[in-house]
């Protein structure tokens, strides 16, 4: 257990202190080097605009990336899977094409080869 404490009180100084914003100690800080004393000179405005515009375009570019990559390796897997797809699919095919696997499937329903002479039909 921790130990009870009396409490002093504050002096102005920390009281103020205490009771300021970071924006107001960064202006109260600026205001003691002399910067900004006259306002912001428009000569620095503008590359600081656009180094703002640049830096936002790089971050920009890192998330557009980031996420190229990431479609591009589900979509590699996407393929992969298709590929392995299609092979298995081509050599069952390839396997049902085979002169016995007709004959077989024709017997089923009851036809069959044709043992005798082949006739061969002209046109006059």
């Amino acid at each position: 257990m921790g130990r009870n404490q009396v409490r002093t009180p504050q002096s102005e100084e920390q009281q103020e202190r205490a009771s300021k914003s970071i924006f107001t100690r960064i202006e109260d800080l600026m205001s003691s080097f002399g910067v900004l004393e006259n306002g912001i000179p428009i000569h620095v405005l503008l590359p600081a605009l656009y180094l703002t515009f640049l830096g936002v375009l790089y971050v920009w570019n890192g998330h557009h990336s980031d996420r190229t990559v990431r479609e591009y390796v589900a979509l590699e897997k996407e393929v992969n899977l298709l590929k392995a797809d299609y092979k298995t699919l081509k050599k069952e095919l390839m396997g049902e094409g085979r002169r016995s696997k007709i004959v077989e499937r024709a017997s089923r329903i009851g036809l069959g080869e044709d043992k005798g002479k082949i006739y061969t039909l002209k046109a006059e």
